[in-house]
């Protein structure tokens, strides 16, 4: 609705409600915030996974959440609820090369059960911000294939012009133009 984004999530009693862990988008939100303070000031690695169910598979989360926490996911990371099919994983102090295993880890947990796809987002390679390594994330996840179950959103310029934290500039030319100013 204009610049507002909604979410309406409707459980049946068969779902059981929520499943156990599971924090709502704005708390999840909230976590995410935190951990990028947290990054900035001890630069420490962030990343954040999107996973859901492939397109066309109407499996509820609950029937794979589960295992995905228990089984993939360490006592500090957090998982939001995204969507009826998604979830969003926060993994503070995270690197890219710890993620290396993660394909091969997901198919392990949900091997004939059902087919996921992930996108991968880090902090600051992908993102500098908790919107902008959502849409990274969620684009991410849009890649992946029943091939690359796993896909990481590519990394932006490493060499923007950051004060404070914030990137003011990411061109060259926006670069010259702001050592003019």
């Amino acid at each position: 609705l204009g610049e507002v984004s909604a979410s309406v999530h409707v459980r049946s009693p068969a779902e059981g409600g929520a499943v156990a862990g599971l924090l709502s988008h704005d708390r999840f939100l909230s976590h995410l915030e935190t951990e990028i303070v947290r990054h900035r000031t001890f630069g420490r690695g962030l990343g954040l996974l999107l996973l859901r169910t492939a397109r066309g598979r109407s499996e509820h989360l609950s029937r794979w959440c589960p295992r995905v926490q228990h089984r993939l996911l360490r006592p500090v990371d957090r998982v939001g609820l995204y969507s009826p099919s998604a979830v969003e994983i926060l993994l503070p102090e995270v690197t890219r090369e710890a993620l290396g295993e993660l394909p091969r880890r997901l198919q392990e947990i949900t091997r004939g059960q059902v087919e996921l796809r992930c996108g991968v987002a880090l902090l600051p390679e992908a993102a500098t911000s908790s919107e902008e390594l959502l849409e990274a994330a969620r684009t991410a996840m849009q890649r992946a294939t029943s091939r690359a179950q796993v896909s990481f959103a590519p990394a932006t310029d490493k060499h923007a012009l950051e004060v404070g934290g914030e990137v003011i500039v990411r061109s060259p030319a926006m670069k010259k133009v702001y050592a003019v100013v």
